[in-house]
């Protein structure tokens, strides 16, 4: 504590010499104030009662006064010790009286007591109290035996008096409260921080928007106390989710109470070793219907189950890239994961979310091909929009579908609001085969310091294939119970030789139907070439098998070409980017196509 800021203690004195004693000490400390009032049990209890404990940082007491106060306040309780200095003291006062004589007190008296009569190696009766309730039998029974005076504390002292015995107080000197005196220095100036920064909170608190609240595992509030704010409505919903929330780590909802609607988040934290969940709420109001087709949250749990059976996490299979994300996730900075379709840039994503400290947070998913007019001005004016949360892993995804006008607009909110101190920023990017990124990126990204991470295609790791093909097969075997052995050497040649346009992720699925199918214990060329075939023809957009009653048939390119056009825009739910990306076709000619369309009959 400093000068202008002394600890202020409650001194509760059993009997009036020792207020003076500690007044006397305490004369000379500048860092704690004392106020000294006279009580003993139950009437130091009334006295804390009768007192605003606010204004103070801790009680100095004796004995079982300290003990007793120690159950009833929350303030920190230093107990004026009784020293060996202090037994010897009193034994010395009555060494000449000729009468026999008793030591009769609690641990606390009795074992200085026996230590002094080890250092002197004297004889003296000593008598430790367990409970209150012994004193008066203890008594008679010395004073049956003919012992007339006892060396005792305060709660003794009164009922020897009563009994008519002699009786003698055990007083505390000097040194006792010395020690007592800088305990208390210490351990009330921590109290006294820890309230300031408790009362800080509270005001910031009640000055926000927020309503934080604390629930136990069992669904009991710890903070505010019953009564006051949240809503009893809010309180029970978010009791309802605990269970959810014990297993994901985190829960995030909108909640209609008394007051409104909410938007509520909660999070597991650890207190004194256990688990409690802290909950936040803000009011508001909804997004218009419509705007979140493209943002999605997700929590822990969720991104844990994605990631089950994928091919991301098998032993030796991309293993550079788990360690890189692995060490992306150690740091802050923004990520910007790249690769083609397939090469699992979705599993990265979710792999880095779980690597990092934030994983017990939201991942809130931002998919930029979804997102209609309304959802970018709901991104961009809305109050609950992912861009102004805090503490949680923001995933912007498919940023190639953004113009340069639309990924300036977004990059410059990101860095004008300090995004990147706010929330974890996670990219990706899905570029086409042999193509680069649009350049408007590279400066965008670099202005937010963004790491880069590069998902490898299938086809610059062709050397490899056979020996991946091996990892997948183990793995298959091991999660499904196959028998495969492997692969004839012409089989293992096919998979080398194609051209996997959908990268690992379409290898990895091969595999899987492979073995599933495998008529014995290897994977032979006829089932390869079947399964290759099939998948030519679909990316040539031809059906397998005969030609024989083809539904294109006798019809022209064109009709083909529109048909296609719709199957795959119903496919995507009408997103025109993703449909030409899809059909190999600019959007221009996509575009032009269903322009030309012929009106049908009836149609005005």
């Amino acid at each position: 504590m400093s000068d202008t800021a002394p600890v202020r203690a409650l001194t509760i004195a059993p009997y009036p010499g020792m207020g003076i004693v500690l007044s006397q000490v305490a004369y000379n400390m500048k860092g704690i104030l004392l106020d000294i009032r006279e009580g003993d049990l139950e009437e130091a209890i009334d006295l804390v009662n009768q007192l605003d404990q606010s204004r103070y940082d801790v009680i100095i007491s004796r004995g079982g006064t300290a003990k007793m106060l120690q159950d009833y306040t929350s303030l920190p309780v230093v107990e004026v010790k009784i020293s060996v200095y202090d037994m010897l003291r009193s034994i010395k006062l009555v060494e000449n009286y000729q009468d026999g004589y008793a030591i009769v007190g609690f641990e606390n008296i009795t074992e200085s007591a026996h230590v002094l009569c080890d250092l002197l190696q004297r004889s003296m009766k000593i008598i430790t109290l367990r409970s209150h309730s012994e004193v008066e039998n203890v008594l008679a029974n010395l004073q049956a035996d003919g012992c007339k005076l006892v060396i005792c504390d305060m709660v003794t002292y009164h009922h020897a008096l009563q009994l008519g015995l002699d009786a003698y107080l055990i007083t505390s000197g000097m040194e006792s409260a010395r020690e007592a005196l800088a305990e208390a220095e210490v351990r009330g100036g921590r109290f006294h921080r820890l309230r300031s920064r408790i009362s800080l909170q509270e005001a910031m608190i009640a000055g926000s928007e927020t309503k934080p609240f604390v629930l136990s595992r069992e669904g009991e509030r710890l903070y505010p106390e019953a009564g006051s704010q949240p809503d009893e409505e809010l309180v029970n919903a978010c009791s309802a989710r605990l269970a959810e929330l014990s297993r994901a780590g985190t829960v995030s909802f909108y909640q209609q109470g008394k007051s409104g609607l909410n938007w509520v988040t909660g999070r597991e934290i650890q207190v004194e070793g256990r688990p409690v969940y802290l909950f936040q709420s803000v009011g508001g109001t909804a997004p218009p219907r419509g705007t979140n087709n493209g943002i999605h949250t997700f929590q822990r749990a969720e991104c844990e189950d994605f990631l089950k059976g994928q091919f991301l996490n098998i032993p030796g299979l991309m293993d550079d890239v788990r360690t890189r994300l692995r060490q992306a996730a150690a740091s802050d900075r923004p990520v910007v994961l790249v690769g083609e379709n397939g090469t699992g840039l979705p599993q990265a994503v979710r792999q880095l979310y779980l690597d990092s400290a934030l994983k017990n947070r939201p991942l809130i998913l931002i998919d930029c091909s979804r997102l209609t007019e309304r959802g970018w001005d709901f991104l961009f004016q809305h109050s609950m929009s992912p861009l102004n949360r805090t503490g949680i892993t923001l995933w912007i995804d498919r940023l190639e579908e953004l113009s340069q006008a639309r990924a300036e607009d977004l990059f410059g909110a990101l860095f004008q609001t300090a995004a990147s101190r706010r929330v974890r920023l996670l990219f990706t990017l899905t570029i086409q085969r042999s193509k680069s990124a649009p350049a408007y990126f590279s400066p965008l990204l670099s202005q937010l310091s963004c790491m880069t991470i590069l998902l490898p295609a299938l086809r610059a790791r062709a050397e490899e294939i056979p020996f991946l093909a091996t990892l997948c097969l183990n793995y298959l075997n091991l999660e499904n119970g196959f028998q495969i052995s492997g692969l004839d050497s012409r089989a293992a040649e096919q998979l080398r030789q194609y051209d996997w346009p959908n990268n690992m992720e379409q290898f990895f699925q091969a595999l899987g139907q492979l073995a599933a199918t495998a008529s014995g214990s290897y994977i032979r060329s006829g089932a390869v070439s079947e399964l290759l075939q099939m998948y030519s023809h679909k990316m040539r957009g031809l059906p397998s098998g005969d030609s024989a009653g083809i539904p294109w048939k006798d019809r022209t390119l064109e009709d083909i070409t529109r048909d296609a056009i719709h199957t795959v825009l119903t496919d995507l739910d009408g997103n025109q980017s993703r449909a030409a990306r899809t059909l190999g076709i600019s959007r221009a000619t996509l575009w032009r196509v269903l322009k030309e369309e012929p009106e049908k009959p009836g149609k005005n």
